[in-house]
């Protein structure tokens, strides 16, 4: 009887280690106050990390590094640029400057490069990790108003959305421009994007009333289905793939919600923002390492315990 409740105790153990990773990490956002913020997954612990006289729109996480990138008004109150922090807030710097509405930001951490879209000038462009080397990737002959952005990196693809001559659109190009294509068109005001790349599919948000809406396709656009319909106005998206969530932004009521990527399980778990932009979301790995050492350590001592076991008979 002894045994068995021993083992029954790891099991609960062990379900309650799982169901807590399941649940850990943190998501950042920007907000249209100039604001970079974070919480834990399930909307606890709203902590404020910059908080300036400007306005931001999109972010994108650097964890190996422990760096964020965000696009928005430079400190001096001057143009739009490309800026980076510290995951706590510290350490602000300004890494490219002098850029007209620039919106949506995006990682390539392989190659050390930041893209980023602006939205007047109609321009993508990317640069290295500490701004320099500046390059247009997608030139104003291809686009018309772009707002986020997203990568396949083993791809070799960029994702973004923006205007076209009949409506918003989702368009894809290689890395370095060429082979511009519309994959997904007639949509309304698209705005967030991401990419679910083990199932092929990419999601995006659509915010103009009465079509306000997140959607998803495969790639190449094919399979288009709507995810969550009657939001109110949804800007950044981000994805959770571990655990198989998606959150958004919800800039005209200042809140955050989350819901499966089947678009069950709507909630809003943050309120009270002031016009939430870009969002992102990275695991919590710290909670993930110390669930595996307790596993590690559980199996080491049954190993052990089974090993001196059978010395005993031997």
């Amino acid at each position: 009887m002894k045994r068995f409740f021993k083992q029954f105790a790891l099991v609960v153990f062990i379900l309650i280690g799982a169901q807590t990773c399941a649940h850990a990490g943190q998501i950042y956002w920007a907000t249209a106050a100039g604001e970079i913020q974070r919480a834990n997954a399930d909307g606890t612990n709203v902590e404020t990390l910059v908080d300036q006289v400007a306005s931001y729109w999109g972010i994108a996480l650097d964890a190996p590094n422990g760096k964020m990138y965000w696009a928005g008004t430079t400190p001096d109150g001057g143009k739009d640029g490309i800026l980076r922090a510290n995951l706590n807030g510290t350490n602000v710097e300004e890494l490219v400057s002098g850029l007209e509405d620039a919106d949506g930001v995006a990682l390539d951490l392989s190659n050390q490069k930041v893209y980023w879209s602006e939205t007047a000038e109609e321009h993508i462009r990317r640069a290295n990790l500490n701004g320099t080397a500046m390059e247009e990737v997608v030139s104003p002959s291809y686009l018309w108003s772009p707002e986020d952005l997203a990568l396949d990196i083993d791809g070799g693809k960029i994702y973004w959305t923006g205007a076209t001559g009949s409506g918003d659109a989702v368009r894809r190009a290689n890395l370095d421009g060429s082979q511009v294509e519309e994959v997904v068109t007639g949509l309304a005001w698209a705005q967030g994007i991401a990419l679910d790349l083990g199932t092929g599919k990419m999601y995006w948000a659509t915010s103009w009333p009465g079509f306000s809406k997140i959607q998803r396709a495969n790639l190449d656009g094919t399979n288009a289905e709507d995810v969550l319909v009657d939001l109110t106005s949804p800007r950044g998206i981000a994805l959770d793939l571990d655990d198989d969530i998606i959150y958004w932004a919800e800039q005209d009521t200042g809140s955050i919600w989350r819901a499966n990527l089947d678009g069950t399980g709507s909630e809003v778990i943050i309120t009270g923002l002031t016009s939430p932009q870009g969002i992102a979301f990275i695991p919590e790995p710290g909670s993930l390492a110390l669930f595996g050492a307790g596993v590690v350590g559980i199996l080491g001592y049954l190993f052990l315990k089974r090993k001196r076991t059978l010395l005993r008979r031997g």
